[in-house]
């Protein structure tokens, strides 16, 4: 049993990049000489702002990239870089086999540089992977954009996030949607009314994009208006496994209830979209009647939701269990609003096979809600009286035991309650309940990650002490950081 205590740097895949710091306004001789003698420990380069990226340097770092065989990433992206700039690192890179991935000038690239850049891209015959997340961009180079990626060898993901490109500039770029395997678009449309501009551009082009596996949609105006179009376009992409409209607050509950998805789909963000109970309902539907076999992972953080939303989507999580489904299933379901009906969510948990991981931080839980966890940690799983469905699901094979009670949560291995405001007499509660929670008939007999961290008190003595004492479950406290995403 693991109480786990999450660091503030774990924010993705352990890296060691050779990272180029220098002394203010520092050269780059030693870095270009690294490029030309092809240093097998030089693979990714990331060349921070206290070097000096000047024309000249642009020049020399260029002509050593051409012939570099070990680079597979190149990191420029804390350097203004002008068009003649762009130029060189262009005719480098059209001459380059080795590099996969770039990201290349600031905030302040915008479109003529990027345009200059667009040949190296194109020649490039090993570049897969673009960065130009806030780079300035404008609708005016997208076109060109889109045509260096068809006539790219092997770029299969683009990052335009945080560019003010537009619904024209979407609509311009999707001309290349055929060649991609993800492409991340958030933040692009400040205006709803020109959704109308990309769910057209999207009718056209996703029918051709076979090969499109991941599609961030997040922070664009998204509304309820432009919601059915969209689903239309979603459903033809077939090979989609990951989606995410995280910020579009203006879809609500009707807009959430009007998407519809590919049943390849495995992981959904629509995380603080503005669903509701009724929004999650909908999605429950959806998954109960079988329309979202493969899901893995479900983002419904600060979704205005309560624990009759959250059930219902469990509820549909079980549901499909028992139509034959066999993938475990992780819920990130903080910032709504359980309050002290947490003990309700707590019996669908119980009852969802496919339950993997559950994520309940900054739910407001508070001392009733954790005095209801530590009732359910306590109790055996036959304990627990079955529960009807909730509403928007038809209420067959319940999966509750014959004599009426409830299946423990076979599957659940993580629980985050972080941020939920709980005393330390209550919390301490919790932790006296855990060994009865993770018996063989407990109701989460496999359970091994508990975050109980940002809670009154819990890096006091008291807590720290009831935790030692629960080393002979093989207990670990894990601080839980800023990742609630």
């Amino acid at each position: 049993f693991f109480f786990l205590l999450r660091t503030l740097d774990a924010t993705g895949p352990c890296r060691t990049p050779v990272m180029a710091w220098g002394s203010a306004n520092a050269g780059i001789d030693d870095i270009v000489d690294r490029v030309r003698r092809n240093d097998a420990t030089l693979t990714s380069l990331y060349l921070m702002r206290t070097r000096n990226l000047d024309d000249a340097a642009c020049g020399v770092l260029a002509e050593a990239l051409a012939a570099n065989t070990t680079i597979s990433e190149l990191h420029l992206s804390s350097h203004p870089v002008s068009a003649s700039q762009a130029r060189s690192l262009a005719s480098g890179l059209a001459k380059n086999a080795c590099v996969r991935h770039v990201s290349i000038g600031n905030s302040t690239l915008g479109d003529e540089a990027l345009l200059a850049l667009c040949d190296g891209f194109r020649m490039c015959r090993s570049l897969e992977s673009l960065d130009l997340e806030k780079k300035g961009l404008t609708s005016a180079s997208c076109g060109s954009l889109a045509a260096a990626v068809l006539s790219s060898a092997a770029i299969r993901r683009v990052m335009l996030s945080d560019n003010d490109v537009g619904g024209r500039g979407i609509a311009d770029f999707l001309r290349c949607a055929s060649r991609l395997e993800s492409l991340e678009l958030s933040a692009c449309v400040n205006d709803s009314v020109q959704w109308t501009l990309v769910t057209q551009a999207m009718a056209e082009s996703f029918p051709e994009a076979r090969s499109l596996r991941h599609l961030e949609l997040d922070r664009n105006m998204l509304d309820e208006r432009s919601a059915g179009a969209l689903a239309n376009s979603l459903v033809r992409l077939p090979a989609l496994e990951s989606l995410s409209l995280n910020g579009n607050l203006g879809l609500g509950p009707g807009g959430v209830r009007a998407l519809a998805f590919p049943t390849c789909l495995r992981r959904l963000d629509i995380g603080a979209t503005g669903a509701g109970d009724e929004g999650l309902c909908g999605l429950a539907d959806l998954v109960a009647h079988g329309r979202l076999p493969k899901l893995e992972y479900v983002n419904v953080c600060g979704c205005g939701a309560t624990s009759r939303g959250l059930g219902a989507l469990l509820d549909g999580l079980r549901k499909a269990h028992n139509l034959g489904g066999g993938v475990f299933v992780e819920v990130d379901a903080g910032g709504n609003l359980l309050g002290d009906h947490v003990e309700n969510t707590l019996r669908h948990v119980i009852r969802c096979r496919r339950l993997q991981s559950l994520r309940l931080h900054g739910c407001s839980m508070g001392a009733v809600g954790a005095q209801a966890l530590a009732r359910v940690f306590g109790s055996r799983a036959s304990g627990f009286p079955a529960i009807g469905c909730a509403e928007g699901n038809d209420g067959s094979n319940d999966g509750s035991n014959d004599d009426g009670t409830a299946e423990c949560g076979h599957a659940l291995r993580d629980l985050d309650i972080s941020g939920n405001c709980i005393p330390e007499a209550d919390l301490l509660s919790v932790l006296d309940a855990l060994p009865r929670a993770v018996d063989a008939d407990g109701p989460f007999p496999l359970l091994k990650t508990l975050i109980i961290a940002a809670n009154p008190e819990v890096e006091g003595s008291t807590i720290a002490e009831r935790v030692e004492a629960l080393a002979d479950l093989d207990v670990v406290i894990m601080r839980a950081a800023n990742d609630d995403k």
